[in-house]
């Protein structure tokens, strides 16, 4: 072919794409938003320049919104803080209202349900007045007819825009108890009936400072900030009682956190939620800062540590249990002599002597001891005779793990002392004097005692039928 008219080809081949490109792809893009903006029935409207809202709810109530500095509020029936997703959901669903189909020769409103008592929406965006009103839904497509401001046109559209309108007045209002960034938290005070507890934070961990001073349990902590800030109510008292009525002579929990300051300079703030004792249908009132009271279920209380040493570090043992490499296990026999078993961890997994122990046994003791946590504090210290008393001098189960280094610090030293199903078992680890309980349901992959460890840890039980779990726990009587 003539290297000229190749030449020519290719310039056309590549003016042809430019024109695809701009016409069809962009242009076709540009068309269709085009497009979807000749159907909207607010044109120009933004949603973050609604300014207010008035409707009726489904429960019979006429209700006004305002946004004010980007915050929500509820005016009308009453003043309190708006629900921030709810409303700005309805803000930008006005915005946003599209038509389906424009009617061309509507017949009278009240044949679409649009006459006298149709459901109304108005709306302001700074000075201009906006309203919508929803009729009947269309026989197919699923969609509701409407008019805008006022105007005899009748338009259609989803239905499941209308249906954001469709509210009790609940949903407009903030349920959260207390609304704060978790991570703005410095410090902590929770009192209960018979008890109380300050924490505060120091860097990225929390200690407790009263009644007590040590460090705390993180995860307890953790765990009562996030439940604090999901706390939402499923109701409302709006014109309170006396205290006796209420319940809150003798709350059954109370709350204070304090924030940093949220500018250099400013002043720290508090946020204070009270629960009251119980009151009839399983329910409880919860006071915080606005004068109405919330309504949670008797059952959120749970969520609730009152015990102090719920807030008290409790971790024996923490690490890797990848990192493991070696487990010597003391037990002592019937007559106090102790009993060793050494187990190592090698190319073909766990193994032990001179007792073999089954391998997923030795993996599921590591796998415990890695992250062993207490559920109570028993004691700060004990005696050398109380600790005899307690099965801990010698201690009826002691554990010790090792690392890669046989010469570097353990990475774990737990022993165990007397145990039964009710109290749990008594642990303390390496040189620390504390005493803790644990969970009694870890005697189903911890051996407790050696006559645990040679009926139920040894290899000749089968490993593939699992025991149901707090099968065959050891139920051996204190001395």
């Amino acid at each position: 072919m003539n290297p000229r008219n190749t030449l020519i080809l290719a310039g056309v081949a590549a003016a042809l794409g430019v024109f695809v490109w701009l016409y069809q792809v962009r242009g076709g893009e540009e068309r269709a938003a085009a497009e979807a903006e000749s159907k909207r029935l607010f044109a120009g409207v933004e949603a973050e320049a609604v300014t207010a809202i008035e409707l009726a709810t489904n429960d019979g109530y006429e209700a006004r919104v305002e946004r004010s500095d980007g915050v929500w509020s509820l005016v009308k029936p009453l003043v309190f803080p708006g629900d921030e997703t709810t409303l700005s959901g309805m803000a930008s669903t006005l915005a946003q209202l599209t038509s389906e189909t424009a009617l061309e020769d509507p017949q009278g409103l009240e044949v679409y349900g649009l006459g006298e008592g149709a459901r109304e929406v108005r709306f302001e965006v700074g000075d201009q007045l906006h309203s919508v009103r929803f009729g009947k839904k269309t026989p197919i497509d699923y969609n509701t007819y409407v008019t805008v401001d006022g105007a005899e046109k009748v338009y259609t559209v989803g239905s499941h825009r209308s249906s954001a309108f469709d509210r009790p007045l609940l949903d407009l209002r903030e349920r959260r108890v207390l609304r704060f960034d978790r991570n703005a938290v410095e410090q902590v005070s929770a009192r209960w009936p018979g008890g109380a507890v300050t924490l505060e934070k120091s860097g990225d961990a929390w200690r407790l400072t009263s009644p007590l001073e040590g460090p705390a349990d993180q995860r307890t902590v953790d765990d009562l900030l996030a439940d604090l800030s999901f706390l939402r109510a499923d109701g409302f008292i709006d014109e309170p009682g006396a205290d006796e009525e209420d319940g809150f002579v003798e709350p059954a929990f109370r709350a204070t956190i304090r924030l940093a300051p949220g500018a250099e300079g400013g002043e720290a703030r508090e946020l204070t939620m009270t629960v009251s004792s119980a009151l009839p249908g399983a329910r409880r009132a919860v006071r915080a800062a606005e004068a109405s009271l919330y309504e949670i279920g008797s059952e959120r209380l749970d969520d609730f540590p009152r015990r102090l040493g719920a807030y008290r570090y409790r971790t024996l043992a923490e690490f890797a249990a990848s990192d493991a490499r070696s487990v010597e296990m003391t037990f002592p026999d019937a007559g106090g002599v102790p009993v060793v078993i050494r187990a190592s961890h090698s190319e073909t997994g766990w193994s032990s002597e001179p007792e073999a122990v089954a391998a997923g046994r030795l993996a599921r003791i590591v796998t415990e001891l890695s992250s062993l946590r207490a559920e109570d504090v028993e004691a700060e210290s004990a005696g050398a005779a109380e600790l005899m008393a307690l099965g801990l001098e010698p201690p009826r189960a002691r554990f010790v793990v090792r690392g890669a280094d046989p010469e570097a610090a353990p990475l774990a030293q737990v022993e165990l002392g007397e145990f039964d199903t009710s109290r749990g078992i008594l642990a303390r680890s390496g040189e620390v004097p504390t005493l803790y309980r644990l969970d009694y349901g870890l005697a189903e992959h911890l051996p407790v005692s050696l006559d645990a460890l040679r009926n139920r840890f040894l290899s000749q039980e089968s490993e593939e039928e699992p025991e149901e779990e707090g099968a065959g726990l050891p139920e051996l009587e204190l001395d």
